[in-house]
């Protein structure tokens, strides 16, 4: 019973380190050409059933943003659903500035985390960013 135990919490321990290196974003500056975000800004607390408003801040030297991913995870590690967005000259054109769309807190747990990142035209993906948010 104890080999067994040992054997779960290896394989949990593994499976840990494995997502943390995966969910971890590059430091220091992108490469060139690749979407950079930051300073995600979202309520501490949404209400079930409303939109929420989501924005956050980007660089991208070659003007190209085409695609803003949102994934809601389930804090309990339940279910992830995404919902991907495509921006029209709003954002695609530009080389830096503000980013403001919007989530739905449809069916979500009573604490959930938002990962957000962009694609660019040519598919370089950014940095992500998540941030752990409340229903009511």
């Amino acid at each position: 019973m104890k080999g067994r135990i040992l054997i779960g919490m290896v394989i949990l321990l593994s499976a840990l380190i494995m997502f943390l290196q995966c969910s971890t974003t590059p430091q220091g500056p992108p490469k060139p050409g690749v979407p950079r975000i930051s300073n995600l800004t979202v309520p501490n607390t949404v209400i079930l059933g409303q939109r929420f408003p989501i924005s956050f801040q980007f660089e991208d030297s070659e003007a190209d943003i085409s695609t803003v991913t949102l994934t809601f995870e389930w804090s309990w590690g339940g279910p992830t659903f995404s919902e991907s967005k495509s921006y029209d000259a709003g954002v695609y054109g530009k080389t830096n500035g503000t980013c403001v769309t919007s989530g739905f807190a449809g069916r979500l747990p009573p604490v959930f985390t938002l990962w957000i990142f962009v694609e660019d035209a040519k598919g370089n993906k950014s940095n992500m960013l998540r941030t752990s948010i409340s229903t009511k």
